[in-house]
């Protein structure tokens, strides 16, 4: 056979065999044969195309392409079922991988540290990138968590609890939780993450209609409570906002209202209020002096106050109180090497004595607010530790809790609501915004020094994934 046969088979090869099962050309012998049939093409340049197409047309051939197809398709569809098994089982395992890293506020860039690279590829085979865990997989699991979290509340009334605050880079961040109220305790879980340009009732009212839309559509009558704290701009807010959700109740925080006594406290005694921040001078950055405070009193370091922690200062108060001797002690020993070592002498003076022993009267505030930080409490046994607060203070401390429970707009008529099915429904009402302040810790945490270049809708991601990571997303 010449080279111009040859071509004339190597064409008909390549123009049938694709569409044919068993044409195969022996280029040893130079021939064409069908495996199928079992039958050898004569080399006869004339007719070969022809008969070719014929053999390929005739019955015989045909019924034993069909027979073949049904022997292989099986295995195809097997290696297909098990190729797109084992894709979706590498991809759930990237899913469940992300998430553990995100709610335990692990950077993914951690991946890069070669010992935990190694284990994980132990337990996954290859490991992405972190861009690609970033790329493909946050905003997946961010939209699943939302999904979880509006199927929580399905056509149950709800709850919101909001609050404002200024993060590392001065922007000012809301963050809005949203809860179902259904008789049931429930944790409140975190919807919305904003950024205002300014915290006042009209950035704010933007943001929380835009949230309730965009996630719950109109269905504004399902909104029940809100709570916020005490800031003029909150009560004007949703004051204002009457007449979209009409049957909403506005409370603001009562563990705001008790700290608002804890504040009138610390200003009525002056003497402990000046001590108490001599001693956070004194033993700041002063290395001695904190070992001189450990080996002398034999105490731990004094607890360190946050004016805007609730409680915290009261509970310095009280600790110096019971450890007032070996706090004199102390002073003892100390060497008066600065003013404020000085002015802490006043610790001997009889009226200081007198303000300890006053404050000591108020040790129960901080247990009370402490019981209000408490998940899963019932409302009734909210309303009764204001009971219990009212009962126990006097005086300007008593007036100032009146005073700020008269501020708040909505308290009384939400628990002077004799409707037995709003009863039921609040059952487990939070009327304490402790909550949102756990979402605040853990931006904080998030947005550390070293990781402030996260992009405002990377932060809400990330951030409720995190703390809405009890929820399952199985």
């Amino acid at each position: 056979m010449g080279r111009t046969e040859k071509e004339t088979l190597s064409s008909i090869m390549k123009d049938l065999a694709k569409k044919n099962y068993g044409l195969q050309k022996d280029l040893t012998k130079d021939e064409l044969f069908c495996t199928l049939c079992n039958f050898k093409f004569t080399n006869d340049k004339k007719r070969i195309k022809d008969r070719v197409k014929d053999h390929i047309a005739s019955k015989g051939h045909q019924n034993r392409i069909k027979k073949a197809e049904h022997q292989f398709q099986p295995l195809i569809t097997n290696a297909i079922k098990e190729a797109s098994s084992l894709h979706k089982q590498i991809k759930d395992d990237y899913v469940k991988l992300t998430l553990a890293l995100v709610s335990a506020d692990i950077p993914l860039s951690k991946l890069n540290n070669p010992i935990l690279r190694q284990v994980l590829e132990e337990k996954f085979g290859k490991i992405p990138d972190r861009t690609t865990l970033a790329r493909n997989y946050i905003i997946p699991i961010y939209e699943s968590m939302i999904k979880r979290i509006i199927a929580e509340i399905g056509d149950h009334p709800m709850y919101f609890i909001l609050d404002e605050t200024t993060d590392a880079c001065s922007r000012y961040v809301l963050n809005i939780l949203v809860g179902p109220l259904n008789g049931e305790p429930s944790k409140p879980m975190l919807l919305s993450t904003q950024f205002l340009g300014k915290p006042d009732s009209s950035h704010v009212s933007q943001a929380f209609v835009a949230t309730m839309t965009k996630h719950f559509k109109d269905n504004f009558n399902n909104v029940w409570l809100i709570i916020t704290d005490q800031a003029p701009y909150m009560v004007k807010t949703f004051r204002d906002l009457t007449s979209l959700f009409p049957q909403h109740h506005h409370v603001t925080c009562i563990a705001h209202a008790i700290n608002r006594v804890c504040e009138t406290i610390r200003n009525t005694y002056e003497l402990a209020d000046n001590f108490i921040g001599l001693m956070k001078q004194i033993l700041a950055r002063a290395p001695i002096r904190k070992q001189l405070w450990i080996s002398k009193t034999g105490l731990p370091l004094p607890p360190d106050p946050v004016i805007t922690r609730w409680g915290t200062w009261l509970n310095t108060a009280i600790f110096y109180g019971d450890n007032f001797d070996k706090t004199v002690d102390f002073f003892e020993e100390i060497e008066n090497k600065s003013e404020a070592i000085k002015k802490a002498k006043i610790i001997k003076r009889k009226d200081f004595k007198d303000e300890i022993l006053a404050l000591h009267e108020f040790k129960f505030i901080p247990d009370l607010i402490l019981k209000l930080e408490t998940q899963g409490l019932k409302t009734s046994e909210l309303i009764e530790v204001l009971d219990t607060l009212k009962r126990k203070l006097t005086g300007p401390s008593l007036a100032k809790l009146n005073s700020s429970l008269d501020k708040n707009p909505g308290f009384k008529s939400f628990i002077e609501n004799d409707s037995v099915e709003f009863r039921i429904k609040t059952k487990y009402a939070p009327l304490v915004s402790v909550d949102v302040e756990r979402s605040f810790s853990s931006y904080k945490a998030l947005l550390r020094d070293n990781r402030q270049r996260f992009l405002p809708e990377n932060i809400e991601q990330h951030l409720i994934i995190q703390f809405n990571s009890f929820l399952n997303l199985a």
